[in-house]
């Protein structure tokens, strides 16, 4: 029964990972599929998109690092180095590292729709931020 009940909690937990993992995959493409095609702001979207993955990749590894039962369990980050050393050694301590980084991510969107660098349709915004909520809740 133990080990039954043991087998049935880790699929379902896996299962919330890949559901947390496809809802913030859905809401990242999504704006980035709204970035503007303008040749003169080519290089500030390279800029935006890369931190954006940056800062969804610490968003992903903390997350699962709340749920892993693994000692020291570091998991591999794309390119931390980049995100600056303020923003890092901020988020270094805290415990709620995934409601931190998820509120970056969210201010880091919507400014990007302000510097014109995402062109989306308010109810399209509206869904990418509903997408990442249920990354949270899940």
């Amino acid at each position: 029964f133990r080990s039954g009940q043991a087998y049935s909690r880790f699929w379902d937990g896996a299962a919330l990972m890949v559901k947390v993992r496809g809802a913030w995959y859905q809401s990242v493409s999504s704006i980035f599929a709204f970035c503007t095609a303008d040749e003169s702001k080519s290089d500030e979207v390279d800029q935006w998109q890369e931190l954006t993955i940056r800062l969804m990749s610490m968003l992903y590894a903390s997350a699962l690092h709340k749920v892993s039962t693994v000692r020291g369990g570091d998991f591999d980050l794309i390119d931390p180095g980049s995100v600056d050393i303020e923003s890092l050694n901020y988020l270094a301590p805290r415990k709620l590292r995934c409601e931190i980084l998820l509120q970056w991510v969210q201010l880091y969107f919507v400014d990007g729709i302000r510097r014109g660098l995402v062109d989306m349709p308010p109810p399209i915004a509206s869904r990418a931020f509903h997408e990442l909520s249920l990354g949270m809740v899940s």
